[in-house]
């Protein structure tokens, strides 16, 4: 089995195939791991495939519980705020 990309996901996946017992060869056309942060936010649901890679317990101490996050783009521009209850786009609605 072929995974073709080294980022969160094809890394998660090619994990939990190997896990399963299958022979996974990741390709990656990158010779340097992207410089910008990925798969920043956790929710129960990551968690739980997480947990089922057999990381989670790795990852638990680097993580923090929010009730509230501001998603930026690599320009620091606002794009995204949920404070846990609603979503709204930060066009809109900036939290005071």
């Amino acid at each position: 089995m072929a995974v073709v990309g080294a980022g969160p996901v094809g890394l998660l996946l090619a994990l939990l195939l190997g896990r399963r017992g299958w022979r996974v060869e990741v390709l990656e056309r990158q010779a340097a791991a992207y410089g910008r942060p990925r798969a920043v936010h956790l929710d129960h649901e990551a968690a739980r495939i997480l947990q089922n890679a057999g990381i989670m317990d790795d990852l638990a101490p680097q993580t923090e519980v929010m009730d509230s996050y501001l998603w930026r783009n690599a320009a620091g521009t606002a794009l995204l705020w949920l404070d846990g209850v609603r979503m709204a786009r930060v066009d809109h609605v900036l939290p005071a």
